[in-house]
């Protein structure tokens, strides 16, 4: 759910459009992090959530750039015109566009460390 491309993600699963995901997608979240280090015997594990976010001069920029993610282009080159469309609209009713038109969206990377 951290990903900077999560916008678009959600948009495919709310039109239930197949995508892939990483490999490696269910062991990033930070619990599985902390029993899979656990699990290896690695000790004095600590573990934390870095959050960033970015601030869009208008939604159009952050779609914009959002789609260029060479992740998305195998699912963003099967799906119709009509339905990239609707997602946009899906997407962007589900983000706050300030007075100014500008987004701000975050995202987040969890990050761990331990003594083998």
């Amino acid at each position: 759910g951290g990903l900077p491309v999560e916008i678009i993600h959600f948009g495919l699963r709310e039109m239930s459009i197949d995508y892939p995901i990483p490999p490696s997608a269910e062991v990033s979240k930070i619990e599985n992090l902390n029993d899979l280090w656990s699990l290896a015997g690695i000790k004095n594990i600590k573990s934390k959530q870095i959050s960033v976010s970015r601030t869009f001069a208008s939604f159009e920029e952050l779609w914009n750039i959002t789609l260029k993610s060479p992740a998305l282009q195998p699912v963003l080159n099967k799906i119709t015109i009509h339905d990239l469309s609707e997602m946009k609209q899906n997407v962007k009713a589900s983000l706050v566009v300030n007075e100014d038109q500008s987004v701000t969206y975050a995202a987040h990377a969890n990050a761990i460390k331990g003594t083998v």
